[in-house]
């Protein structure tokens, strides 16, 4: 047994906030947690093959969906061909959130988990210079070179179209969804899409991305959250040789002592300034979606005070 709806993509587009109000449905099944692995990048892998063997929805009553609400799946070409194979007819929703707000919400739950130490300008210019830009495949771990290529939607879109048909994918609007005013008629839309009954979803809970000021506290010790911790933790670390980031203890070190300088070095990200820096490098992706998806996106987009994320 498996999923059959799939909230696809984008992270940090409120798929968390989808998954619990899709979850409150009748005829949805939702899996044990939100991010099943099941389809989180490569079923065929040795590591996830057991899982189509497994009674993963022990209490399920025949429910005309199976919730998994991994939002890396769209990013994924081996996740989509593993649904291709095993699921027959599976359903995608998508939500897309203005990019740049996107891309700055990523970097900071980057930084709020210790997997980024970069500036934000860094980031995404190391991005921007990448011969893949257009589209980079997602292979698991932490989404630190997803800042700028989870919010470049185009090509994901066309590549989970070309697999699936445009009739299995409804996508949604992030902004929409938190807005009072306009969230029944997006929930109502969604559930004709999906041919279940509209019902009553209640309040739509928040999950924001709420940056974490961290200070060094003296030799091998930091200071965050009103909490000072030492440095014997295990986080994901670029190696400033090799560009590669993996796993790591941090003990006490210069290299851990520079790389936390560097990370307290690092300025928070807003709207105003990532827009006048980088706008010409998402412009296509506003094109995109204005062209392909919906005007009133971006209308809605542009409307929007440059507040920070």
């Amino acid at each position: 047994m498996l999923p059959n709806l799939f909230l696809a993509g984008f992270p940090k587009c409120g798929s968390t906030s989808l998954y619990n109000t899709l979850s409150q449905h009748p005829d949805v099944f939702p899996s044990a947690f939100e991010e099943s692995p099941v389809f989180s990048h490569d079923l065929e892998s040795r590591t996830h093959l057991h899982l189509l063997e497994m009674d993963q929805y022990p209490s399920y009553a025949g429910e005309k969906y199976i919730l998994n609400g991994h939002p890396v799946t769209i990013l994924s070409a081996p996740a989509l061909a593993s649904i291709k194979k095993h699921v027959d007819n599976p359903k995608f929703v998508v939500s897309l959130r203005d990019p740049i707000r996107r891309a700055i919400s990523n970097y900071n739950y980057m930084r709020y988990r210790f997997f980024e130490n970069r500036s934000i300008d860094d980031v995404l210019e190391a991005e921007f210079g990448e011969a893949t830009a257009w589209l980079t495949d997602y292979s698991g771990g932490p989404l630190i070179d997803f800042h700028y290529h989870a919010s470049n939607y185009g090509p994901y879109l066309e590549n989970l179209a070309a697999m699936f048909g445009w009739d299995s994918i409804k996508i949604l609007q992030f902004e929409t969804f938190f807005d009072p005013e306009r969230r029944d008629e997006q929930i109502t839309d969604l559930m004709r899409f999906l041919d279940i009954v509209p019902f009553d979803t209640g309040a739509v809970h928040s999950n924001p991305t709420r940056p974490t000021e961290v200070v060094l506290a003296g030799p091998n010790r930091i200071r965050t959250g009103g909490k000072t911790i030492s440095f014997e933790r295990a986080v994901f670390c670029r190696d400033a040789a090799t560009n590669k980031v993996e796993r790591a203890l941090l003990g006490p070190s210069d290299h851990t002592w520079n790389w936390f300088k560097a990370y307290t070095a690092a300025t928070a990200a807003d709207v105003a300034t990532v827009t006048a820096a980088h706008s010409e490098k998402f412009r296509p992706i506003f094109e995109y979606v204005a062209d392909h998806v919906s005007p009133g996106f971006v209308d809605a987009w542009r409307g929007m005070a440059a507040e920070d994320v």
